[in-house]
């Protein structure tokens, strides 16, 4: 399948799929309008990926800052790769408590359907 880029803005993250590398980047904010609108086009690509997934997919995000509603996306995204071979990368930043406790509760939430891994960023 061949890579797909979103470009990210003020209130969307970035995202990049490349299932032939078994990779997909989540960065940035996210806060759009509608989440289930915003996220439509990864799910859709999951939904191709289930079908036959042929290699471990890793699954990584890199987020300063989310909202209530992304969280919600998040939840459905995980919940359909649920028994899948994903790999979920939490990344967090040393004194972001927010998305250390986000990555945390994901980690008790999906403990036994998926595995997550929390990821300190190294400082620059």
């Amino acid at each position: 399948m061949k890579a797909i880029e979103i470009l990210g803005t003020a209130k969307t993250p970035h995202i990049t799929i490349n299932l032939d590398m078994g990779l997909i980047k989540i960065e940035g904010r996210s806060i759009p309008e509608d989440p289930a609108i915003f996220y439509k086009q990864l799910m859709n690509v999951l939904d191709e990926y289930i079908k036959i997934p042929t290699k471990p997919l890793t699954m990584r995000f890199d987020l300063e800052y989310f909202n209530t509603s992304s969280a919600k996306a998040f939840m459905n995204i995980f919940k359909k790769m649920y028994d899948t071979n994903l790999k979920i990368e939490w990344v967090y930043e040393e004194n972001d408590d927010d998305i250390i406790e986000a990555g945390e509760d994901y980690k008790m939430m999906l403990a036994g359907h998926l595995s997550v891994e929390l990821i300190k960023k190294p400082k620059v």
